[in-house]
């Protein structure tokens, strides 16, 4: 037998129910009237056309836990998904996208939210996306493009075109004394944190004068050069015994407790962050002049020796005797340096890493007063590291050099075809524009599963390794087209491109052949040798040696694994389909304009070059969906396409 409760709930039901069967049908004859008026807009014809269900799938472990853990969503993934799409799509901020989503009724029906439904805020958007950047960098950017594939699928197979450029970090320039300043803070933070106990009796060996700065301390600003570089000595020669002092109580993290080990995983952090800008920026090593004019040098050198020796001994007039260590720089990633000079046909490019023992004192006892501590000196330019931090908030951002362009922050790598951004990734700026071309196709080859047939780049990759290391990737489907940097012009002498390598061994250009051949043990190639009784009464003699070489010395000559890709390359760019490609690069100058002035890529939002990344993607498929747009509608209108018929539901398939 029902009472009147159960009647209740049930007149309640009916009625709720009801209401959202009106609300739908309210909403839906206000969305068909909107779409009617803005049938060509760019949002209704990316919602019609495009689908996100790999987005959503990758998105799967997504959820949002708002205070406890096991919460149920309340918001499905899919309009999350559309949510961020549009942020970049129409280059809002999170808080303009939730006010869109609360007021436009377009944006409403995009992200497929009726009339009378409550939006998410933009921490629950920003969640969203924090999650989508760690769990799903690219999937976005795949997915989209790969759908455009579809409609234009002749564009990017047989051509594709590349360069690099700079993004600046979301960093304040600050001064060298400031850097060390904010990282040691981070350090004793991370100290206090990971080490409790430790925390005070470490604080107490340090000079905090000299490490911070005294409180009424003069702005750095009103300071003279001379004051300014005895400062940055002072606070340098301080971080250094802050260091020290840390890492002889730092503990590994690895085999800790779980709840220990990520506070000595970011102790570690901190201590190595520190470490690389001091070794860097400074050195203990005495600085000697030039070995070339060494006597006009030495001249020009004795005011600023004395000037350096002047600011070195009032910057460790207050330091105490704590004992250094010595300060190692981090191994950084190998780097191409395509300026390097090379006498062969491929110059094996070093390894642009930070000198390894520029701090290199040896430590003295802590109860040895006498031991005086190491005197440091800026480092010059040979030998400051290649790549430098520049920023305590971001220290993933490094100087980018690019001509007479300096950029703090990231080296951006593109690639497009002739209308789409094809791939782009963010690399820290030091990093040389050629050691970005093998890596860019290895990774459209696993996002997209091919490789075009021909890659057009600039000079930065005219060399033999890039070629190569392009080849290799692409699975020898690419070919680099690139103008070559002509090493002999750097030397009056015959190099290895004025020799013949065949299937009878190297010729000279006198006509004289060797077959002795050495692996060479720093670079990819062979060391062949001309022995001196092959080379005597040889009338190129002058042309091929130096002058001070003896007449019984033998000649080398290295030959690169590269020579006959290269001998290919050259041909090659002798014929009239170099000069076509060369003219369909101008396309990629075309897409670095859209990305950086139009959809937001030349300034970093945020911090990492994971975050970096996840915006460099989203502007790139806000930029192939413009302008998959344009080139519909152009379509459409020269009859090419026939217009897509009215949606016979109010939503398109996701």
């Amino acid at each position: 037998m029902h009472i009147l409760f159960d009647l209740t709930n049930f007149v309640t039901f009916q009625y709720e129910a009801a209401e959202e069967q009106l609300w739908e049908c309210f909403s839906g004859q206000v969305y068909a009237q909107v779409l009617a008026a803005e049938q060509d807009s760019l949002v209704v014809r990316v919602r019609q056309r495009f689908s996100l269900r790999r987005v959503v799938a990758a998105c799967e472990g997504y959820r949002r836990y708002a205070g406890g853990a096991g919460q149920p969503a309340d918001y499905p993934v899919l309009r999350l998904c559309w949510a961020l799409l549009l942020r970049y799509l129409l280059g809002w901020s999170l808080r303009t996208l939730e006010h869109q989503m609360r007021v436009n009724l377009l944006v409403r029906w995009c992200t497929h939210f009726a009339l009378q439904e409550e939006t998410p805020d933009h921490t629950t958007l920003a969640r969203f996306e924090t999650w989508v950047r760690e769990h799903a960098l690219d999937v976005m950017f795949v997915t989209v493009l790969k759908q455009i594939d579809a409609d234009f699928p002749d564009d990017a197979r047989e051509l594709q075109c590349g360069d690099t450029f700079g993004v600046w970090a979301k960093v304040a320039d600050v001064s060298l004394n400031t850097l060390l300043r904010q990282g040691c803070r981070h350090l004793l933070l991370a100290l206090e944190t990971a080490l409790p106990l430790a925390y005070a009796d470490c604080v107490a060996q340090m000079n905090l004068a000299a490490l911070f700065g005294a409180d009424d301390e003069r702005p750095e600003r009103l300071l003279s050069s001379t004051a300014k570089e005895a400062r940055t000595l002072t606070t340098a020669q301080a971080a250094l015994d802050c260091l020290t002092v840390v890492q002889q109580v730092t503990p590994l993290h690895t085999g800790c407790d779980a709840e220990t080990a990520p506070a000595l995983a970011n102790l570690h952090h901190w201590c190595g962050v520190l470490e690389k800008i001091l070794t860097d920026e400074f050195t203990d090593k005495p600085l000697s002049p030039p070995k070339s004019t060494r006597c006009k040098a030495s001249q020009e050198q004795e005011p600023v020796a004395q000037q350096t020796a002047a600011t070195t001994e009032t910057a460790v007039t207050t330091e105490t005797a704590a004992a250094p260590a010595t300060a190692a720089a981090p191994a950084t990633a190998a780097a191409d340096d395509i300026t390097t000079p090379a006498a062969a046909l491929d110059a094996t490019t070093p390894t642009a890493t930070a000198p390894s023992s520029s701090l290199s004192m040896p430590v003295a006892p802590a109860n040895s007063p006498a031991t005086p501590p190491p005197v440091l000196r800026r480092c010059t330019e040979a030998e400051r590291g290649a790549y430098r931090i520049i920023s305590i908030t971001d220290t993933d951002a490094t100087v980018r050099k690019h001509g007479d362009s300096i950029i703090l922050g990231y080296n951006a790598d593109v690639l497009a075809s002739a209308n789409f951004v094809r791939g782009i990734h963010a690399n820290t700026g030091a990093t040389p524009d050629g050691a970005t071309v093998a890596p860019a196709i290895a990774r459209h080859v696993e996002q997209f599963g091919f490789a075009p047939t021909r890659l057009v780049y600039d000079r930065a990759a005219g060399t033999p390794k890039h070629i190569a290391d392009v080849y290799r990737a692409s699975g020898g489907k690419t070919q680099l087209v690139a103008r070559q940097i002509n090493y002999s012009q750097r030397h009056a002498l015959f190099g290895p491109a004025d020799f013949t390598l065949g299937p009878h061994g190297l010729t000279c250009p006198n006509g004289v052949s060797t077959t002795r051949a050495y692996r060479a043990g720093g670079a990819d190639g062979f060391n062949y040798r001309f022995l001196a009784s092959d080379c005597q009464g040889c009338p190129l003699w002058n042309k091929c040696r130096n002058a001070t070489a003896k007449p019984s010395s033998h000649r080398t000559v290295f030959i690169s694994d590269y020579t006959f890709l290269y001998a290919a390359e050259l041909a090659y760019l002798d014929s009239e389909a170099a000069k076509a490609d060369f003219a369909f690069r101008s396309n990629i100058e075309r897409h670095i304009a859209a990305l950086t002035l139009h959809n937001g890529a030349r300034r970093a939002i945020s911090t990492g070059l994971t975050s970096v990344n996840f915006q460099l993607h989203m502007s790139a498929t806000a930029c192939n969906l413009k302008r998959w747009h344009t080139l519909t509608l152009l379509q459409e209108r020269q009859g090419i396409k026939e217009r897509p018929p009215c949606p016979t539901s109010l939503y398109p398939p996701p």
